[in-house]
């Protein structure tokens, strides 16, 4: 199934690429659609390919692979804004030009892997966990809110400084690429963070501060405050991501594959969720209470992240 690491991002490639070129609203839904279609695809299998090269300290080895999809969060509204503005919608296409060369590299370095004979050590396992049922369903629901926080942010900031955009066309790009480049940085310090306090407390101290931080960011006025505070709500919300994953792994060691899924890809399927959500919330009571839930949110996170239970291997001898 690893071929499903190549095939998602050249579908999530071919989505973005192409959806410049499109001027009819529903074949520009399904080249989306095709995009969230391959990243989906991708993030289970990668996640659990780099599962094996970790170590000991699997959150900060899980969080360095995570950087890399980071960095392109944050770098990808100013990239596309640059290609739009100087090759009008068909620059879009250069995404294709960036992601094509990488597709062929990693399908060559898969393959060169597949080729090699390799002895895996045995593992001592414990033939079956106790999985807690209750403490799985909690981190999912803690990854829900952590991502309709950030997709929320991602997606209504632009709205809600419209006002820039008239004369400063620029501004929310920048201000998206503190938000995006602050997670990139912070997927390090989480990863780092619970390999030493545990990733349950982890999970409890970063959305605490990402809760603080989250209100003053909402009424902050100065522009360089607004950046600063934008990089730092980044950097505590998204420390996480790579944590999940492996507390997912963790309730789930023989399906790592599966765990990947639930916490990679269900965060950005229910994502995109959070935001249609939002969307109505805003048609029907305004911008400002997209707002007031997103600053509500941390909450019901801090909840679940202080019942969850870590994960207990049961030994079974035969």
């Amino acid at each position: 199934m690893r071929y499903l690491i190549v095939l998602g991002i050249l579908l999530a490639s071919v989505g973005v690429g192409f959806s410049g070129l499109t001027s009819n609203f529903y074949l520009l839904l399904l080249l989306v659609a095709l995009s969230g279609l391959g990243v989906s695809a991708f993030h289970p299998m990668a996640f659990n390919e780099a599962s094996n090269y970790t170590g000991d300290k699997k959150a900060t080895g899980m969080s360095i692979f995570s950087l890399g999809g980071n960095i392109g969060f944050a770098i990808g509204p100013p990239l596309i804004y640059f290609l739009i503005y100087r090759f009008d919608m068909k620059g879009t296409l250069g995404v294709l030009v960036i992601s094509l060369p990488i597709i062929f590299l990693i399908q060559i370095l898969l393959l060169s892997k597949k080729t090699k004979k390799t002895h895996k050590k045995s593992i001592n396992l414990p033939l079956e966990f106790s999985i807690d049922r209750l403490s799985l369903f909690l981190l999912i629901l803690y990854i829900m809110f952590r991502t309709w926080i950030y997709f929320g942010l991602m997606s209504y900031l632009p709205f809600k400084y419209a006002m820039y955009l008239k004369d400063q066309p620029s501004f929310v790009s920048i201000l998206l690429f503190c938000l995006l480049s602050g997670g990139a940085v912070g997927t390090i310090f989480g990863g780092m963070l619970a390999d030493r306090i545990g990733t349950k407390n982890a999970l409890l101290v970063t959305m605490i501060m990402t809760f603080v931080l989250n209100i003053i960011f909402n009424n902050v006025k100065n522009e360089t405050v607004l950046f600063i505070f934008a990089f730092l709500v980044g950097f505590v919300l998204v420390s996480t991501f790579s944590v999940t994953v492996v507390l997912a792994q963790e309730f789930l060691p023989h399906k790592k594959a599966l765990a990947s899924g639930i916490a990679a890809g269900f965060a950005i399927g229910t994502g995109g969720i959070g935001v249609s959500l939002f969307g109505v919330v805003s048609d029907h009571f305004g911008l400002s209470a997209v707002f007031y839930i997103i600053e509500a949110l941390p909450v019901f996170a801090i909840i679940c992240s202080i019942l969850i239970k870590k994960p207990k291997p049961v030994k079974i001898y035969g």
